[in-house]
């Protein structure tokens, strides 16, 4: 998928309750995502299609599009943050 910026109300809007993907993310406080490039959509929290960017290294957040409990991850060489 090629990368496109949107903003977390546009991905509320356009892909309900779906995990997605996102790199160079603007935040708006320490969890709450402002914008960002998607770069994939899942059904699931734990997809392959996630953990694959975890393999690699990868930098990146996902969030879900609609409301409720979940856990979010920031990825990155070296390092993971869980909120």
């Amino acid at each position: 998928m090629d990368s496109q910026r949107y903003s977390m109300e546009e991905l509320k809007n356009q892909y309900p309750d779906k995990w997605v993907i996102l790199d160079n993310c603007d935040w708006i406080n320490k969890s709450t995502v402002k914008s960002g490039d998607l770069i994939e959509i899942c059904d699931d929290e734990i997809s392959a299609k996630r953990m694959k960017y975890r393999h690699e290294g990868r930098k990146y957040t996902y969030r879900r599009t609609s409301e409720g409990g979940y856990s979010t991850y920031v990825h990155s060489i070296g390092y993971r943050v869980e909120a």
